[in-house]
Parts: C-alpha cells; structure tokens; sequence
C-alpha cells in the first residue's frame, strides 16, 4: 500500500475512532449528570480528554518548514566522513 493510501486510511481510522469517543461520552455525562450535576460530569468528562490532548501534544515533534508529500531530506553526512564539511563549512 503506498504511503497516500495509508495516510488516507490513517485519516479514516481516526474520524472513526474519534465517532466512538463521541458516542460513549453522552451516556457518561448523562449517568455523572444525574448523581452529581451538570458541571461535575462535563469537568469528569472534559478533563481527561484535555490531559490526553495534552500527551499526545507534547510526545509529537513539530515539522517546521515540512512540505507534504516530498521526500523527506537525508540525514547529513557525520562530521570527519569523506565529503563533509568542516567547522567552518568548507568540504
């Protein structure tokens, strides 16, 4: 499978698996909301989803200046390797 199609069906999988979160929530809410009120179930509720945002956020590393479908550039050459630049950046 090519890269496009996986990152189509990635993309999918996703919307889906978000779909699922979206659906439980409802009754959970519900359920809290009945025993302890409103702001308690949506704190109870939100809270969670917020820390895991939160995770998940700051486990990823930023693509600055990524273009999308490009190849990704290769791995410079270490320094002292045959062709690669000194200190000053000369070959």
């Amino acid at each position: 499978m090519s890269g496009l199609n996986r990152a189509r069906y990635a993309q999918a999988d996703t919307y889906q698996i978000g779909n699922l979160f979206a659906a439980l929530n409802l009754p959970i809410q519900q359920h809290l909301a009945a025993g302890h009120g409103y702001p308690f179930a949506l704190g109870w509720t939100v809270g969670p989803a917020l820390l895991a945002v939160i995770i998940a956020t700051s486990l990823g590393t930023e693509a600055k200046g990524a273009i999308f479908g490009a190849a990704p550039a290769p791995a410079p050459a270490p320094a002292g390797a045959p062709g690669s630049p000194d200190r000053l950046g000369r070959p």
